[in-house]
């Protein structure tokens, strides 16, 4: 009769299940037929296939969607840091405008008292020469 045997096999870390059928024969006036049992472990052993192949996309999928949650919860957090940087991107060029227009008003304001200076000097000259 038939023997329906499974191997376990370590390879790169996960176990790789060998399923092995040995199908029995009947001797018939046309030759060897399967006997119905051996027809029965074969299509057994096709099942667990199938059931490990499910599985094994069921996991996949399971992966995929963890890999899209996650993706999509990057690129929320991407998106968050992006509109943050154009914040500080705008702030930035604010403070650079109002760093241009002080430094005028203090160049205005630095020209403005060396010309009173300059004035003052020439009164105080002026008046030192008029005594």
């Amino acid at each position: 009769m038939s023997n329906l045997g499974e191997k376990s096999i370590l390879k790169n870390t996960e176990k790789e299940k060998r399923l092995v059928v040995e199908i029995s024969a009947i001797e018939t006036p046309r030759g060897l037929v399967p006997t119905v049992e051996s027809l029965k472990n074969f299509v057994d052993m096709l099942n667990k296939v199938i059931a490990r192949i499910e599985d094994v996309i069921s996991a996949i999928l399971d992966n995929l969607t963890r890999v899209a949650e996650r993706l999509e919860s990057t690129e929320r957090m991407l998106n968050n840091v992006a509109m943050r940087v154009d914040l500080v991107l705008a702030k930035l060029s604010e403070l650079k405008v109002r760093i241009e227009s002080h430094s005028k008003i203090e160049a205005n304001l630095e020209a403005k008292n060396n010309e009173l200076r300059k004035e003052n000097l020439r009164k105080e000259l002026m008046s030192f020469f008029e005594k």
